[in-house]
């Protein structure tokens, strides 16, 4: 099997997982921590995101705050890198410095 089929599998079953987590949560008013370096995953499961870097927070806000408007550069870079939303616009959250 090539690497490709491979892809589009592992692709099928995280779609089926998250919308049977997705049908849970709706059914039983559940809440999730997702922790994920998928940023696609993210945008699409979470309502509010903690952006950590070397283990500390560094920006905590709604989901489309955090991708629409990052406060802190380490955010920026990552949807930059990702390609999935712009990092761009003004800082409207104060950046977390704290724990």
């Amino acid at each position: 099997m090539s690497r490709a089929g491979e892809n589009r599998f592992d692709v099928s079953i995280q779609k089926q997982v998250l919308n049977l987590l997705t049908n849970l949560q709706k059914k039983y008013k559940l809440c999730y921590l997702l922790i994920t370096h998928d940023l696609a995953v993210m945008r699409a499961m979470a309502h509010r995101v903690i952006v950590m870097k070397a283990g500390r927070v560094v920006e905590a806000g709604e989901t489309l705050d955090v991708l629409h408007a990052p406060s802190h550069p380490y955010t920026r870079a990552l949807l930059a890198s990702s390609m999935l939303a712009p990092a761009r616009g003004p800082q409207q959250r104060q950046e977390r410095t704290d724990d």
